[in-house]
């Protein structure tokens, strides 16, 4: 099992308003990650992420904070061999509207540089694996 925080104190001084959080860096952010494997080849792992809100510029609002979580099941055969089923972003969080005015790409408020959290869904996939030794 593996847990790790990480604390960002990354702030922008402006002229005009003084300091600010820098614009799309969560501040706050955990992981928690737990493997397990068995005697006859079978592997669990399983990942949680928190990540805190981010500063949203232009707008004085920070994003909501999100979670996501991650986990594949793998089992080995043989020395090389190995097959792989997993998904990821399990909780389908995902950011509404990531792209401002989107349907009106050539107008003035059309803005696709606001993406502070997922814009794909929950992804399944599987696969097989061969080691070289």
């Amino acid at each position: 099992m593996r847990i790790a925080y990480r604390w960002f104190d990354v702030y922008q001084n402006y002229e005009d308003i003084g300091k600010l959080d820098a614009p799309l860096i969560a501040k706050h952010r955990a992981f928690i990650n737990a493997s397990y494997k068995t005697y006859s080849e079978w592997i669990f792992d399983a990942t949680f992420q928190w990540v805190g809100n981010k500063r949203i510029p232009y707008y004085a609002t920070y994003s909501e904070d999100y979670f996501l979580a991650m986990a594949q099941i793998t089992k080995n055969f043989a020395d090389h061999w190995s097959i792989y089923l997993g998904c990821e972003n399990l909780t389908n969080f995902t950011q509404d509207s990531p792209i401002i005015s989107a349907d009106k790409p050539f107008d003035e408020d059309f803005d696709a540089s606001l993406v502070w959290g997922p814009i794909y869904g929950r992804m399944l996939y599987f696969g097989f694996r061969y080691n070289l030794k």
